[in-house]
């Protein structure tokens, strides 16, 4: 709507990284590199263990959200009934958006930053992170030891380090400025 020209670097956190990948398969030429911040991984339900559980659990709670957000729970759990309704319709997206992410096979040799949080990960996130990593021939795998998935948008040294990810990315689409590793 603003009316910038593509191609774009993409960047996107958690489910966010699903959307990005979503959009790089269904709009390749638009898109000139791509920053997956802890992102899920399309293979999210399987790769990573116990996540089908923690999902069917996540999306009986956020479909009662919205009924407890009018009764006034809502301020309890820091939500008012219109969050709680996003929090809801995000949470139901999730599986059709890692099924649209899945179909991403590669972006070629597109610039790829994956930065993941090195604390509080399920069982098999790392492998999956490792997988996202594959996506391009010209990608760099970014492990912030101290980070947790949430710490990497609202921490300021934590966001500092994803920030710099997404320029590096953009640097790095300029001539003579290859992906550097660090």
């Amino acid at each position: 709507r603003a009316g910038e020209p593509g191609p774009y670097v993409l960047a996107g956190h958690s489910l966010g990284g699903a959307y990005v990948l979503g959009f790089a398969e269904q709009f390749p030429a638009q898109v000139a590199g791509v920053v997956l911040l802890d992102s899920m991984s399309p293979e999210q339900f399987t790769r990573v263990s116990g996540y089908a559980g923690f999902y069917d659990g996540l999306h009986r709670v956020s479909g009662l959200l919205p009924s407890l957000a009018r009764l006034g729970v809502g301020r309890i759990v820091g939500y008012s009934a219109r969050e709680a309704r996003g929090f809801r319709d995000d949470v139901a997206a999730i599986p059709d958006a890692l099924k649209r992410a899945e179909a991403l096979e590669s972006i070629g040799a597109k610039p790829l930053i994956v930065v993941t949080a090195g604390k509080g990960q399920q069982d098999g996130w790392a492998s999956a992170q490792d997988g996202l990593a594959t996506l391009s021939t010209k990608s760099v795998h970014r492990l912030v030891p101290g980070a947790t998935h949430d710490s990497l948008v609202d921490d300021r040294g934590d966001a500092a380090i994803s920030s710099r990810a997404i320029l590096d990315v953009v640097r790095s689409i300029r001539p003579a400025n290859p992906l550097a590793s660090a």
